[in-house]
């Protein structure tokens, strides 16, 4: 770890350059971030795209930031189906029946939860949420892979330090 730099970051404009550190240790670039655990959902295929192309996007040490959940995080505990009227709310200005499922693999660890939202009408909308879950070792090599370097990793955005038990972490890679 290198001093919190994912603790530091403070952003100068929302689309400009940013500080990370401070005082005479502070170093401006131009940043990429995911919010979200956004990487999470991507197979290895479309995040080694991703990767590829945010690389190819920063400049000489630009730094790239986003969080990913860990196998510590707690899956929810909804083992069968569940179901409720909805609406006006969320998924639809209108009435609606709402289904939601959980499914849990382990090669790659991820979760999926399936909602199906029946209208009135008979019309039917499935979503898809994934959580593909990461170790700290997977998540380096896939970066190093794709010309990063871990420079900083934390359990959340005010910079509490990273360890094993953590449901999540931030991740601050440059570019080499």
């Amino acid at each position: 770890m290198l001093g919190g730099k994912l603790a530091n970051l403070s952003c100068a404009l929302p689309t400009g350059d940013v500080t990370i550190g401070r005082g005479q240790n502070a170093t401006v670039t131009t940043p990429a971030a995911m919010i979200y655990y956004d990487l999470g959902v991507l197979s290895d295929a479309d995040r080694g795209d991703v990767l590829t192309r945010i690389y190819t996007a920063l400049r000489s040490g630009g730094r790239f930031a986003f969080g990913l959940r860990t196998p510590a995080w707690r899956v929810p505990a909804e083992p069968s189906p569940t179901w409720c009227l909805g609406g006006p709310g969320f998924w639809r200005g209108s009435p609606y029946l709402e289904l939601t499922r959980h499914f849990s693999y382990t090669q790659p660890q991820a979760h999926l939860r399936q909602t199906a939202i029946i209208e009135p009408n008979g019309q039917v909308s499935v979503y898809r949420f994934w959580d593909r879950l990461y170790t700290v070792g997977v998540i380096t090599a896939a970066l190093e892979a794709s010309g990063f370097q871990v420079e900083d990793l934390r359990s959340d955005p005010c910079g509490t330090l990273y360890s094993e038990e953590s449901e999540a972490f931030g991740v601050l890679a440059r570019k080499r």
